[in-house]
């Protein structure tokens, strides 16, 4: 702050408070997210990386996901442009199904986007009754440590398998 005015202005040190600048977006201010798959509906937290070491977050950093080559259009993106104003992570849902890119931007939610280069998240169908398609072994031993492999599960944080007898499910 100055105290007087001119050239006799007196600069004077504001203890305590710092302004960070940070870097404008581009396609690759982001290097990583995670989790890179998610069921549809899910509202879950999406962690960002940057490949510089650099806080992505600010009042003006927004993300959103969007079809490949999408990002600039506002009315093509499957989610809503969410603000990262105090940390790199954002909770983050969509309603459709498929593999889409996260686009960054640093000029507020109705600025340029960028689609991030390598960094894809990928949004897949819920659990149904039937989304096991096949087990394998189909018979195991009893207390017994054996891999099983599901086919039809899509991996991801959200995804689990238990066993319980006929009728045992709560859904």
């Amino acid at each position: 702050s100055t105290t007087g005015g001119g050239a006799s202005a007196v600069w004077v040190a504001q203890g305590g408070m710092a302004v960070a600048v940070m870097n404008e977006a581009s396609a690759s201010s982001v290097s990583a997210a995670s989790p890179l798959k998610a069921p549809r509906g899910l509202t879950f937290t999406l962690s960002l990386t940057s490949s510089l070491g650099a806080r992505l977050y600010s009042t003006f950093s927004f993300v959103a996901l969007a079809p490949a080559g999408s990002c600039g259009s506002p009315g093509s993106r499957v989610t809503a442009e969410v603000g990262m104003a105090s940390s790199n992570s954002v909770l983050i849902s969509a309603s459709q199904e498929g593999t889409f890119a996260l686009c960054y931007s640093t000029s507020g939610a109705s600025g340029t986007f960028f689609e991030q280069t390598g960094v894809s998240v990928e949004l897949f169908a819920p659990a149904t009754a039937t989304s096991v398609s096949a087990a394998s072994p189909a018979r195991i031993p009893e207390g017994v440590e054996t891999l099983v492999v599901f086919d039809g599960v899509v991996a991801s944080f959200a995804t689990f398998v238990g066993f319980a007898p006929p009728g045992g499910c709560s859904s």
